[in-house]
């Protein structure tokens, strides 16, 4: 389920966990006319908020028009890991399919490591 929280829902969306699943805080970026850092710069401010909520940061620059992903790659690439890694190592694909598919020993691990990691980064 998607969720839309306050007014500025184009750069991101929720999809939130239920029964001891983590809420997962999909950031993108509506407008495609900008440069690398700018999304940068924007994707870090979304990546320190989802945090503060103990949302797990995930990048889409997969499932929307952006300048750097070649239109016939949409929806099966990322071009955020072209040039940077997921802020925990969880992808699109990876967070959709903990969300639709449970929780699996690899996914418990890495929820695991963002939850101290992300007390330590706010602190």
């Amino acid at each position: 389920m998607r969720v839309f929280d306050d007014e500025d829902w184009s750069e991101h969306y929720l999809i939130k966990g239920n029964s001891g699943f983590p809420t997962f805080y999909f950031i993108r970026r509506a407008n495609i006319d900008v440069g690398l850092f700018s999304n940068y710069l924007v994707f870090a401010g979304h990546i320190r908020y989802a945090l503060s909520k103990h949302y797990i940061p995930v990048i889409d620059c997969q499932n929307y028009i952006n300048n750097y992903l070649d239109p016939k790659l949409l929806g099966k690439e990322n071009s955020w890991e072209y040039y940077f890694k997921q802020p925990f190592g969880i992808g699109v694909n990876d967070a959709l399919t903990a969300i639709g598919g449970g929780v699996h020993g690899k996914y418990n691990f890495i929820f695991r490591r963002f939850y101290r990691s992300s007390k330590l980064i706010l602190q």
